[in-house]
C-alpha cells in the first residue's frame, strides 16, 4: 500500500518540500525560482510560459505610477468639474434672465433681405434694378445675391417716398 501523498486520510504527515515540489509539477505549477535578468532585477519565474511574478521593486515601481496616474485622473476630474460649474452658471442665468440676443446678422441673403424690409421676392428684385446695392457670391448661374444690412438701411432710408398728412406729397 502506497503512503497517502495529499496529507488527507491516514497518513497526515507534513510533506517535505520535494514531495510538495513534485506536487506542483504534476499539477502544472512548476517550481519557482529566482531568475536575475541582465538588467539587475530579480524576479520569481513559474516555469517557461508563464508570466514572471515581478520583484518587491517593480512592484513599487508599478504602484508609484498608478498612483500618480490616479493623481493625473483627480486633476482632470477637478478641471472638468470647474468647467461644468462655470457652464451651470451660464445656463442657470439663462434659464432666470432669458438668453441673450443671437449675434447680429450684417449680410443677408433674399429671403432675409426680404423679411428684414418687409417686401416680396418680386418687390426686392425690382428695387436691385432701381439701385438697391447688393454684391453676389460665385459666379455664372451659381452667383447668389447678398445684402449687406448698413447698406440696405441707408438706400431705403434714402429712397424711401415721405409720405405727408392727407396723403400729399
Amino acid at each position: 500500500m502506497t503512503s497517502n501523498t495529499t496529507g488527507w486520510g491516514k497518513n497526515t504527515q507534513p510533506h517535505s518540500r520535494g514531495h510538495l515540489d513534485h506536487i506542483e509539477r504534476e499539477l502544472g505549477l512548476g517550481v519557482a525560482n529566482t531568475v536575475h535578468r541582465p538588467d539587475g532585477l530579480a524576479y520569481q519565474a513559474r516555469r517557461e510560459g508563464d508570466h514572471p511574478v515581478p520583484s518587491v521593486a517593480e512592484l513599487a515601481a508599478r504602484i508609484d505610477g498608478a498612483l500618480n496616474n490616479l493623481n493625473n485622473l483627480w486633476l482632470v476630474a477637478d478641471e472638468l468639474q470647474s468647467q461644468f460649474l462655470e457652464v451651470q452658471d451660464v445656463v442657470n442665468g439663462f434659464l432666470k434672465h432669458g438668453a441673450p440676443p443671437p449675434p447680429e446678422v450684417t449680410v443677408f441673403t433674399v429671403k432675409q433681405a426680404c423679411t428684414h424690409l418687409g417686401v416680396s421676392r418680386t418687390t426686392l428684385t425690382r428695387l436691385r434694378k432701381q439701385g438697391l446695392p447688393c454684391f453676389t457670391l460665385g459666379e455664372g448661374t451659381a452667383a447668389r445675391p447678398r445684402f449687406r444690412r448698413d447698406e440696405l438701411d441707408a438706400w431705403i432710408a434714402k429712397h424711401q417716398p415721405r409720405r405727408t398728412i392727407g396723403g400729399q406729397r
